[in-house]
């Protein structure tokens, strides 16, 4: 029904914004880390999805179309709900999220309030075959300026496939500590 909102940012508050378009203020539920971020009076714009449940109707917002869709493939989990899956992408950008799901890595989701080990099971068994790499890829690539992106770019323009890429920078990025471009480059190539 709605794909997004432009609009200028009225109010925040921790999990929530509210987006002013024309006069009419529309509430919109957020990752936390995504309305600490916001301020009064800016303009943005926001992705957002509508939720149904028990007659109450509720908008969800997101920096990126990537990260709603995250929001939306975590819904398809059973015992995953907007509220549960709202926490998810609060704890973790979608890249690390995806990564998590891809190498089946349970710790990343128990430590999540309202996830439990059972639940956690669930996300990676049921979204590992729904993720790929390349979702991998969108999720880094949805944060402009990032360095990780970058560098899987530049391993790409040099001719390795887009898989390889993402391993190697994954790994390289695991154990160096705030590398630079070059850097991150460099030891993405050892890992090839």
């Amino acid at each position: 029904m709605f794909d997004y909102l432009y609009g200028k940012v009225a109010a925040t508050e921790a999990g929530s914004i509210v987006v002013d378009i024309a006069g009419v203020g529309f509430r919109v539920q957020v990752p936390l880390p995504f309305s600490q971020k916001v301020r009064a009076g800016e303009t943005l714009k926001i992705f957002v999805t509508l939720s149904l449940r028990n007659e109450e109707a509720r908008l969800f917002g997101f920096a990126s179309a990537e990260d709603r869709r995250l929001f939306e493939k975590l819904q398809t989990v059973n015992g995953v709900g907007p509220a549960t899956a709202l926490n998810i992408l609060s704890s973790a950008s979608a890249a690390s999220l995806y990564q998590a799901i891809l190498q089946e890595d349970l710790s990343q989701f128990r430590k999540i309030k309202g996830v439990g080990p059972k639940t956690a099971q669930r996300i990676v068994l049921e979204l590992k075959g729904k993720v790929s790499p390349g979702d991998l890829h969108a999720g880094v690539a949805a944060k402009p300026g990032n360095i990780q992106a970058d560098a899987v770019a530049a391993l790409i323009s040099l001719g390795y496939p887009q898989e390889t890429a993402l391993d190697s920078v994954s790994k390289a990025w695991k154990q160096s500590d705030n590398p630079t471009l070059d850097v991150l480059i460099k030891e993405a190539l050892k890992h090839m």
